[in-house]
């Protein structure tokens, strides 16, 4: 029995719609703790990480910014608060959001025109509890191509309930 093209078709597609209805209600219940309460709010990341911590990219759609938040075992321990790209600073964005060795690495950009921003934040655990350690500063001019690149271990860490990401965006 050979099959025509529409009928191929048809099969594909009912194959595919019903193989990602189990998805989405997970998603949901996944993520039902970090976006508790939230309404409008597109879940943009999910990040399983080590000692029971899941991190979540939120994009609030009434406008009120994103934020990034550290679930633990289903409670909330920390949210940052992240700059409204062109309203609070120019072009701001998030790169990436990893796991690392022990810990996390957030990436964040901002700039335009001659100067580009970016600042990378590692944050390692100590007791069980995230913490920033090291932070790299990068700054790029197009007019000249220069690329400057700074590397600063933190002295004292900052517990990550406690980091305030608009402290670290600052145009040099």
């Amino acid at each position: 029995m050979r099959l025509a093209p529409k009928e191929v078709f048809i099969i594909a597609y009912l194959f595919y719609s019903t193989s990602s209805i189990g998805q989405s209600s997970n998603i949901k219940s996944e993520n039902a703790s970090a976006i508790e309460g939230q309404k409008n709010v597109d879940t943009l990341q999910v990040l399983d990480i080590e000692n029971g911590y899941k991190v979540f990219h939120l994009n609030f759609v009434d406008g009120f910014g994103d934020k990034i938040r550290l679930i633990k075992y289903g409670r909330v321990v920390a949210d940052i608060l992240l700059p409204v790209a062109d309203n609070d600073v120019k072009n701001f964005s998030v790169n990436k959001i990893q796991t690392i060795n022990n810990g996390l690495k957030l990436s964040v950009s901002w700039g335009g025109g001659n100067y580009f921003y970016e600042r990378t934040f590692n944050f390692e655990f100590k007791d069980a509890t995230l913490y920033l350690n090291k932070l790299q500063k990068k700054c790029y001019r197009l007019d000249s191509e220069q690329e400057t690149v700074k590397d600063e271990d933190v002295v004292s860490p900052i517990k990550i309930d406690m980091f305030i990401l608009s402290d670290y965006i600052e145009n040099e």
